[in-house]
């Protein structure tokens, strides 16, 4: 995942002030970010200019929030209304900075207030990011991923390359590639040198591949791009580093999580396989330096997918990925009769390493003008995915008019749920030369195109646009967050929509066919499950005088609570909508039992 705001621009412009229809500027917050090599937490000549730092200011009456992004001399404006604010810049893996928060005051007409920010690095050696997506992949047809790549580290990063594995599906065309392969790793691993990499430089090269015929409309095929150097200054030398992987062997998937360090992990941590959107099967874990945990599943079911998700170590800082450790293999072991598409993107398929990056997407039959996906898709109907996971949008667009396009504009509502200092420009098919964020929180976003008609050149006429950008933190369950594109080709002013994208925060909303009871000699069964009008939760083993159920929906809320002096439930469907339930079963306060049940 690309960490940093990407852009090759003359000029990026990123204002969250005022629309065509809203009130002249009042007054402006202004100023300078800068890099403190000496460190001393003040300016002075050995300091270099910061680009692309993304500025908040929050009005401390209204709490409505400005925003802007510094030049290539780190200049930012931000053009606000009258009163108070507290000033912030973006976090970084590696810059801090030295006053995080500032406030600046806009008390009369025309004001100005400057407030500087000086960084301080916390590494003091280069610091690489990467980003890697593709327009859209189609059977038979070539598919063009851009790598985007920088250095947020305060030194130049001598020699560095990138290392790309691709999909079993795809093959490497080097008529489409534009930076030489310097050597083939093997198992689809392909390396590329970069040089000496400046600090603050964005920088891309295309990687071409094509798909291969025949495959099923509907598979997930994935690309992963790693930077190196990628231990800044010898630091994450002694921390867990927990990977997964998996492969099909003699009719069986063996999944493994690997430590790849000398350091063993800290503590226990779980781990679950999933089959399709099914949990079969969850563990604790624990790995030594270098260990290795092999989780077999002997009899996996023809064309289904299968999926292995770790919690990373406790102490596995962010720089090296701690969101999630992932593996999956699609069609299982056997997809001779057909795979079930669409699973392995309902699920977290990223890094939040700068240094890693996944684009894990699934091929299709044809894309129009304008569409648009966030990653993760989400699970079931109500797209559930938990709080704090970061949303990486993709935005596609074609070129459908008769004739050749010099630019196309974006258009991005961005919703109240998302952090926008948060937003990373991940990876674009095409040379982005301006932002501008408008006070409804629309993003607007120009590219230089240069996008032939699809009646001339059906493959060139796609193009892209994918950035990541985190929720509001701890959000609660039940929050909806939708996003909606709209593109204009050649400044024409007739937009196009996209599809809208959902997503629902929860917990525990994966269908667990694995019951966690609590106490010992303690059974619990649920019959019909799935059902349609009514299920009997029955507790059999231990006598209790007195046992109450909470049944929870997928978002976590509670939907109804009974007791019972039998150790039996009924549960009645009445209006309740077909999807998956939790329920929790309690004596006194000790939990009991947790489980699931489906109404069909």
């Amino acid at each position: 995942m690309m960490n940093r705001l990407y852009t090759i621009s003359i000029t990026l412009i990123l204002i969250l002030g005022f629309s065509n229809i809203s009130s002249a500027q009042f007054g402006t917050i202004q100023g300078y970010v800068s890099v403190d090599y000496t460190p001393n937490c003040v300016f002075d000549s050995a300091d270099v200019s910061w680009k692309n730092v993304i500025v908040e200011a929050e009005n401390n009456l209204t709490n409505e929030k400005f925003y802007a992004v510094s030049d290539t001399i780190g200049y930012y404006s931000i053009p606000a209304d009258s009163g108070n604010y507290t000033v912030r810049i973006q976090d970084f893996y590696n810059l801090v900075p030295c006053q995080p928060i500032q406030t600046a005051n806009l008390n009369f007409a025309g004001a100005y207030d400057t407030i500087d920010f000086s960084l301080d690095p916390t590494y003091s050696c280069p610091v690489m990011n990467v980003g890697i997506s593709a327009p859209l992949l189609r059977a038979c047809d070539t598919a063009i991923y851009t790598v985007n790549y920088s250095n947020d580290g305060p030194t130049i990063a001598n020699n560095a390359y990138v290392d790309i594995e691709i999909d079993s599906f795809l093959t490497i065309d080097t008529l489409l590639t534009t930076l030489a392969i310097d050597s083939i790793l093997g198992f689809n691993r392909y390396r590329f040198n970069l040089g000496n990499v400046s600090p603050n430089d964005f920088l891309n090269f295309n990687v071409g591949t094509t798909v291969q015929c025949g495959v099923t409309v509907g598979r997930t095929h994935c690309v992963k791009a790693q930077i190196y150097p990628n231990n800044p200054c010898n630091t994450n030398t002694f921390v867990p580093k927990v990977e997964a992987s998996g492969q099909c062997i003699g009719g069986q998937i063996e999944f493994y999580l690997k430590n790849a360090s000398n350091t063993p992990m800290f503590s226990a941590r779980n781990a679950w396989i999933i089959e399709d959107d099914l949990i079969i099967q969850g563990q604790p874990y624990t790995l030594d330096s270098n260990g290795i945990d092999t989780i077999t599943i002997p009899n996996p079911v023809p064309g289904a997918m299968y999926r292995i998700e770790a919690q990373p170590d406790s102490l596995t800082p962010k720089i090296l990925g701690n969101q999630k450790v992932w593996a999956f293999i699609e069609g299982g072991c056997n997809s001779s009769s057909g795979i079930n598409t669409g699973f392995a993107t309902d699920y977290y398929t990223d890094n939040n390493s700068p240094y890693i990056a996944h684009s894990c997407q699934q091929n299709v039959a044809n894309m129009g003008t304008a569409e648009k996906i966030g990653y993760p898709e989400g699970y079931s109907t109500p797209n559930y995915i938990e709080c704090n996971t970061p949303i990486k949008y993709r935005v596609h667009f074609q070129n459908t008019t008769n004739s050749t396009i010099s630019a196309v504009t974006i258009k991005d509502t961005l919703s109240e749920h998302l952090d926008i200092k948060t937003l990373e420009i991940s990876s674009s098919s095409h040379e982005i030369y301006q932002w501008r964020l408008f006070r409804d929180r629309t993003l607007e976003i120009k590219i230089f195109a240069n996008l032939p008609s699809s009646s001339i050149n059906e493959d060139a006429s796609h193009g892209f646009l994918e950035y990541t950008i985190y929720q509001n933190k701890n959000l609660p369950d039940g929050t909806v967050i939708n996003n909606t594109a709209y593109v204009d080709l050649d400044y024409t002013g007739n937009y196009t929509a996209s599809n809208t994208t959902l997503h629902t925060i929860g917990k525990n909303f994966i269908v667990s066919t694995v019951e966690n009871t609590f106490v010992e000699n303690v059974e619990v069964k649920s019959y019909p499950n799935p059902f349609q009008d009514k299920a009997t939760i029955e507790v059999l083993g231990v006598d209790y005088p007195e046992l109450k159920l909470s049944l929870y929906n997928m978002a976590g809320q509670l939907i109804q609570q009974q007791q019972s002096a039998n150790g039996q439930f009924e549960v009645y469907r009445n209006r309740l909508p077909q999807g998956v339930y939790i329920y929790k079963i309690t004596n006194n306060d000790q939990l009991i039992n947790v489980g699931k049940i489906i109404i069909q």
